[in-house]
C-alpha cells in the first residue's frame, strides 16, 4: 500500500489522469458477471457493486474527478470504456 499511495501522491502531483477499476458485479446476484468470474476457485469472487467489500479502500480512495470504473470481468479492457478513456 505505500508504494501505492507514493504513486498516486506522484501522478497527482504531475497532473496525470488516474483511472480506478474495481470488478465489481452490478446485479447481487452477479449473473451479470463474465464466464471467468463465474468460475470456480479464486475468480469466482461475488462482490456487489455496493457492498463494503467491493470499494476502494480509503487510504488510496479516488479524489475530484478521478474516474472508477465498475467492471464484471477481470480483463481492464474488455466490458468497460477503458479503450476509449
Amino acid at each position: 500500500m505505500p508504494n501505492t499511495k507514493k504513486l498516486l501522491f506522484e501522478f497527482r502531483k504531475r497532473k496525470m489522469q488516474i483511472i480506478y477499476c474495481r470488478i465489481a458485479s452490478l446485479l447481487k446476484n452477479g449473473n451479470d458477471r463474465s464466464l471467468s468470474q463465474k468460475l470456480e476457485g479464486w475468480n469466482s469472487t461475488l462482490l456487489f457493486k455496493d457492498d463494503y467489500d467491493s470499494q476502494i479502500i480509503d487510504s488510496i480512495a479516488p479524489q475530484n474527478e478521478e474516474i472508477v470504473l465498475t467492471k464484471t470481468t477481470d480483463s481492464a479492457l474488455t466490458g468497460t470504456k477503458l479503450r476509449l478513456i
